[in-house]
C-alpha cells in the first residue's frame, strides 16, 4: 500500500466522519458557512459588498452576489437593507458534542420599564460572533449582583453597525430590574428604559457560562429559522434569575437565564400562544 492510498482512506474517513455529525457534506458545509459569515456581516456592519467577497474569497463581487441570491433570494444590498432580519438561510458552526437548544414558546410581552444604567460600545464582528469579548463584560456585571444580594439582572440588548468604523458592529445595552433602587450601589444609577410590547420568542437556559455564551448565536442561526420566524426591531431581554455554585471555581457556577428575542411571524399560519414576562418558559434536558 502506498503513501498515496494511505492518504485517501484517512481523508475519506474524515469525510465520512463529518458527514456522520454534520449530516453535510464538508465542501458543502464550507460553503454555506462562508455564505452565513457574509450574510452576518451585511447585516452587521457598514464593510462594503466588493470587501466581503475578497474578505471570503470569492473571485469577484458578481461571483459572490451570485452564489448569495442563489442561497438566500435576495441579493447582498436587498439582504442589507431588508426591514427584517430572516435568519431561515443561516448555518450555524458545527459543534461535535451535539449540544441541543432549550424549548422555545412565543410570548405575547406587554410594555415593560427597567431602570439601571446603558451601556454602549463597539466590537468586531469576529468578537461578537464568538461571544467572548461581548459576554465577558456583562458576566462580570451579573457575577457582582449575585455576589451582592441581587434578587434578578435583565441585560438587553441591540446591535447595529458602527456609524464610524465600517468592520464594527456597535452594541446597544441596558443592564438593569423593574423596580428602582433595587440595584446594588456599585451598579446602580438613575435612567430607565422601556421596552415594546409585541411578540418575542422566549427560552430558559440553566447551565455553565461557557454554553451559554454560544446561545445567542445557536438560538439566531437554529431556534428562529426552524419557527420560521426573523427578528424586528427591538431589545434582546436576557433576565438572570439565579446563580448556583456547584464548585469552587467560576467556571463551576450555574445561571438560570430566560432569554426573549423580538419577532415577527415570516411563515404563513403561524400563530402564537400569549404569556407574561414571568411566565416560566419550559426547557429542555
Amino acid at each position: 500500500m502506498t503513501w498515496r492510498s494511505i492518504w485517501a482512506i484517512r481523508v475519506g474517513f474524515v469525510y465520512d466522519v463529518f458527514y456522520q455529525y454534520g449530516q453535510l457534506p464538508i465542501g458543502q458545509y464550507i460553503r454555506l458557512r462562508r455564505l452565513t459569515i457574509a450574510a452576518v456581516s451585511l447585516r452587521l456592519t457598514r464593510q462594503p459588498i466588493a470587501a466581503i467577497a475578497w474578505q471570503l474569497s470569492y473571485d469577484s463581487p458578481q461571483t459572490f452576489s451570485r452564489e448569495f441570491k442563489k442561497r438566500f433570494s435576495l441579493s447582498p444590498r436587498e439582504y442589507r437593507c431588508a426591514a427584517h432580519w430572516d435568519t431561515a438561510k443561516l448555518l450555524k458552526k458545527f459543534h461535535p458534542d451535539g449540544e441541543s437548544l432549550p424549548l422555545a414558546r412565543f410570548f405575547s410581552l406587554p410594555e415593560q420599564v427597567y431602570y439601571g444604567y446603558p451601556m454602549k460600545y463597539e466590537l468586531r464582528l469576529s468578537d461578537l460572533v464568538l461571544q467572548s469579548t461581548a459576554k465577558t463584560s456583562i458576566r462580570q456585571k451579573v457575577d457582582r449582583f449575585f455576589t451582592a444580594g441581587g434578587g434578578s439582572l435583565s441585560v438587553l440588548s441591540d446591535y447595529a453597525a458602527a456609524s464610524k468604523n465600517e468592520l464594527n458592529v456597535e452594541v446597544n445595552a441596558f443592564v438593569g430590574c423593574h423596580e428602582a433602587g433595587k440595584l446594588p450601589p456599585a451598579l446602580a444609577m438613575n435612567s430607565s428604559l422601556t421596552t415594546r410590547s409585541g411578540l418575542y420568542v422566549g427560552v430558559e437556559f440553566y447551565g455553565s457560562w461557557s454554553r451559554y455564551a454560544r446561545l445567542s448565536s445557536d438560538l439566531y442561526m437554529e431556534l428562529l429559522p426552524s419557527l420560521g420566524v426573523s427578528r424586528r426591531d427591538g431589545y434582546d431581554i436576557e433576565c438572570f434569575i439565579t446563580r448556583h455554585a456547584e464548585g469552587e471555581e467560576a467556571g463551576d457556577r450555574r445561571y438560570r437565564v430566560r432569554y426573549f428575542i423580538p419577532v415577527t411571524l415570516s411563515a404563513a399560519g403561524l400563530r402564537s400562544d400569549s404569556g407574561s414576562g414571568s411566565e416560566p418558559v419550559p426547557g429542555r434536558s
